[in-house]
């Protein structure tokens, strides 16, 4: 079944007004449109039902009723059960007069500059020192980007989210190696998703996931306006303005054909687009803490949501957590089947066997996920919990218990 994780809505909004919630998590990494379809809301003022209306979908929209005036409403959606975990509150207000028109945020400027001897890309921004982009790659017919060499610029610190994450800040670190190595300003432009960026390298061309949901995110953020004049998120989509009006990118079915033409409108050749949003990207993550700490809390809500999805489809309650990791991390690349997992996870040594798979063809990133597994391991940080499905987390074992 699919359950909404987590929610998205204003905190404040004056009567008269019409509120969007959206929910934008779930327990599914990829949930089906029909599943979505039925997504359910209710409405509470001031902790009163007062609608409920079903079948909605992920989008609900509400028209604020000048009687609510100055109270609190409680926005759920739901699948089976509301609850106030997966809430969004929202404070009606009076309606004001319009602000004075501001300044718009200036966009940077962002100049790129190709060495073809290199085949090298390189920008600056704002007139600032000049910083490498990425490498020209050539991939299965297609020509990208690619920074695997850049090795510069921030790294994730699992110790440094222990204190709020717990045992997840470990977690995630071995995938994040094998993906990234660590570094939020990684990107590729060369495969078949167009355009891929950031610590678990999270892919633009699926709807309602990955790197659409974390754009929407760093869409919030007040430099976003810098980078990406043209953009803004309306009606929890990503919607470039244009002459006509605004044009959402997300548009289009289960694929995002608008955003990755966007980001990388020819999957054949280096075009100055790609070179330039590329370009941003980098510049965002390693200048930006707020950028670094969006792909962080983004990390932790996807994984968390995709180890309880695993954990149903797997069988995973009790299991150890590095096997949990493995798990994830066979997903999140994708190197196996459903049933090479379960035959694996049903051996004599389920762990090495679920480290077996794929071998061949990626053995240097299970090289790498088994030596910071490992690494974790001997720090006392790993292989110690076993998942608890009910809590969506890892506990310790019970004690073996003593007769006399």
């Amino acid at each position: 079944m699919l359950l909404v994780r987590q929610v998205e809505g204003p905190a404040r909004i004056a009567i008269g007004r019409q509120a969007t919630y959206q929910a934008t998590v779930f327990n599914q990494s990829n949930p089906a449109a029909a599943d979505l379809a039925r997504i359910n809301w209710q409405v509470n003022l001031e902790g009163r039902e007062i609608r409920r209306p079903l079948a909605v979908g992920a989008i609900f929209k509400l028209d604020i009723a000048p009687d609510w005036l100055g109270k609190a409403l409680t926005i759920m959606p739901f699948a089976n059960t509301p609850t106030a975990a997966v809430a969004v509150t929202t404070q009606v207000e009076a309606a004001q007069q319009p602000p004075p028109p501001q300044p718009e945020t200036p966009a940077f400027q962002v100049a790129t500059r190709y060495d073809s001897e290199q085949a090298r890309c390189y920008a600056r921004v704002n007139l600032g020192e000049e910083f490498y982009v990425g490498s020209r790659v050539p991939y299965q017919g297609r020509i990208g980007l690619s920074n695997i060499y850049l090795n510069s610029g921030p790294r994730y610190d699992p110790s440094a989210h222990e204190a709020a994450e717990g045992h997840w800040a470990f977690m995630i670190y071995p995938t994040a190696l094998c993906e990234s190595e660590g570094y939020y300003n990684r990107l590729n432009t060369y495969d078949r998703a167009a355009f891929t960026f950031g610590l678990l390298q999270w892919a633009a061309h699926t709807a309602n996931a990955n790197f659409v949901l974390l754009f929407r995110q760093l869409l919030t953020l007040p430099d976003a306006a810098g980078y990406f004049p043209d953009l803004t998120l309306r009606n929890g989509h990503i919607q470039q303005r244009r002459d006509t009006g605004w044009l959402d990118l997300e548009g289009g079915g289960d694929d995002l054909p608008r955003l990755t033409a966007y980001l990388n409108p020819d999957p054949n050749t280096l075009t100055p687009r790609v070179q330039q949003v590329s370009a941003k990207f980098v510049n965002w993550s390693n200048s930006s803490r707020a950028a670094r700490a969006r792909q962080d809390s983004f990390a932790f809500a996807s994984y968390q949501a995709n180890m309880a999805d695993y954990a149903q489809r797997y069988d995973l309650d009790g299991r150890e957590d590095l096997i949990c990791l493995v798990v994830a991390d066979i997903r999140h690349q994708g190197r196996a089947t459903h049933s090479a997992i379960q035959s694996a996870l049903a051996a004599a040594d389920p762990l090495a066997a679920l480290l077996a798979i794929g071998a061949e063809s990626y053995a240097e990133r299970i090289a790498t996920l088994q030596a910071a597994m490992s690494d974790l391991v001997s720090q006392g940080k790993l292989g110690r919990l076993r998942y608890a499905s009910a809590a969506n987390s890892f506990v310790a074992p019970d004690p073996p218990s003593h007769r006399g």
